[in-house]
């Protein structure tokens, strides 16, 4: 049996990396070291925290992105991580509040039906516009010669934010009002990341860059859209229905 100063030491040991442990983290590899016995009550305070500093974390990315968008995604583009929530966690959290939006409200987002034949389409839909939406980037801003890559941040990163904001005060307004005003959320959605984008791409430039970044991303748009319902028109006109048209 060890004695009690043999479990003393080995609990300054590190289980990961083996290095020595002189605070609550290990030095080398982050992990935290709690000395104390287990119990129910650190169980339910470690939730608690999680769970807070999870939806702390989200907030705070999405008001960065909204107030300083270049900051954040130029941060990432830099190399730098984990102290804004990255891309990718913003698109897996409009998908999940969309889809708890879809189970406990109703089937439209943004006067959009997101339900098909019973079953939620919230991510194929999501799934479906970020490529559009990336393309639209690419193409209006081919002068910049940023990498895909680059386009990919920026619009997933704006994407994430402007959806979490929007659902948040189209359901706000939903309890107040009714659905009378949901509509029209879907077109300032889009418009929000086109601007937004623009101030990413054309940050060294004026208003009026700004502004005719917005006007090329919206043009490309709506050129790219109209050929795609075209094309599932003339696949299957049943398709529109799946859009919510």
């Amino acid at each position: 049996m060890p004695s009690p100063q043999t479990e003393k030491q080995e609990a300054l040991v590190c289980s990961i990396c083996q290095s020595n442990v002189s605070d609550r983290f290990c030095s080398q590899c982050g992990q935290k070291c709690i000395r104390s016995e287990i119990s129910l009550f650190q169980i339910i305070v470690d939730f608690i925290k999680s769970f807070f500093a999870v939806e702390k974390s989200v907030f705070y990315t999405v008001v960065k992105l909204i107030k300083s968008p270049i900051l954040v995604i130029e941060n990432y583009w830099a190399g730098y991580r984990n102290y804004f929530e990255s891309p990718a966690k913003l698109i897996l959290y409009s998908i999940t509040f969309a889809g708890l939006h879809l189970w406990l409200i109703d089937d439209v987002i943004f006067g959009i039906e997101f339900l098909y034949e019973g079953f939620s389409t919230s991510t194929l839909i999501v799934l479906f516009l970020l490529p559009i939406l990336i393309l639209v980037s690419v193409i209006s801003f081919l002068l910049k010669k940023k990498s895909i890559a680059h386009h990919m941040v920026s619009v997933s990163y704006l994407f994430g934010a402007w959806f979490l904001f929007y659902l948040f005060f189209s359901d706000l307004l939903r309890l107040l009002i009714g659905d009378m005003l949901d509509g029209i959320f879907y077109p300032f959605f889009f418009v929000s990341i086109f601007i937004f984008n623009s101030i990413v791409f054309n940050k060294e430039k004026g208003l009026l860059w700004i502004l005719l970044g917005v006007i090329l991303q919206l043009g490309v748009f709506i050129g790219i859209w109209v050929l795609v319902i075209l094309a599932f028109y003339l696949y299957d006109p049943e398709s529109f229905v799946f859009f919510g048209l």
